[in-house]
């Protein structure tokens, strides 16, 4: 059985649910957009379920995830496929696959088959994701990346699933693992700052998140 537990499911490699009290549930509405102004691209990940990773501060997240690094996306593609069946209804869900290049690495050693390049998963998508990935293409962002299958203290996960770790595949360590640069400023596209720390980050600019990002891994190390 796959467990979906967000819109984006790259969230979690889990086929079971966190049954750990720090799991918080993230039921989010879709940030509100202005009159005439433009939706971020990555808001087609939102979260919509459980997050299972959460964290208090800005360096709980950094030192849990496995990278931090500034990089630009360069190819949007189908992932594997997901098929469900319950009674006579069966349903089909894709994942999306991005390369990120990556421009600066501010924590851990990525892991890939190109050199200075990562690959991201999001998924099972919504139909509207699928259709709109591409836009992503292009887009700046500082991520804070889980690999895909590998130990998570947090949840008590403390040995890795090894075909899926084998993969080299990062996902988002939750929704404030992927800070996007919007014309200067930094946003948090998949979910609301919806804690004082996270809800600060969006008040500066990606420069300075970039440089508390920075201070926030080199706590933790």
């Amino acid at each position: 059985m796959l467990l979906l537990v967000s819109a984006c499911g790259g969230l979690t490699d889990e086929t079971n649910r966190s049954t750990d009290p720090s799991a918080r549930s993230s039921s989010r509405a879709d940030h509100t957009v202005d009159p005439g102004q433009e939706r971020n691209p990555w808001a087609i990940h939102q979260i919509t379920g459980w997050e299972v990773e959460w964290y208090d501060s800005l360096p709980s997240l950094t030192d849990s995830a496995d990278l931090v690094a500034v990089g630009t996306v360069t190819d949007a593609r189908p992932g594997r496929t997901w098929v469900e069946s319950e009674g006579d209804e069966t349903m089909t869900s894709e994942m999306t696959v991005y390369t990120v290049e990556l421009g600066e690495i501010l924590g851990g050693k990525p892991v890939g088959p190109t050199s200075g390049e990562i690959t991201l998963e999001f998924g099972p998508n919504t139909p509207s994701a699928v259709e709109e990935r591409t836009a992503v293409v292009g887009e700046t962002s500082l991520f804070i990346l889980r690999r895909k299958g590998a130990p998570i203290p947090s949840i008590e996960r403390l040995e890795p699933m090894k075909d899926e770790f084998a993969r080299e595949v990062y996902r988002v360590v939750n929704s404030a693992g992927l800070i996007d640069e919007v014309n200067g400023a930094a946003e948090l596209p998949l979910g609301e700052a919806d804690q004082a720390w996270s809800a600060e980050l969006e008040r500066g600019s990606f420069a300075d998140v970039v440089e508390r990002v920075r201070a926030a891994v080199a706590q933790g190390s």
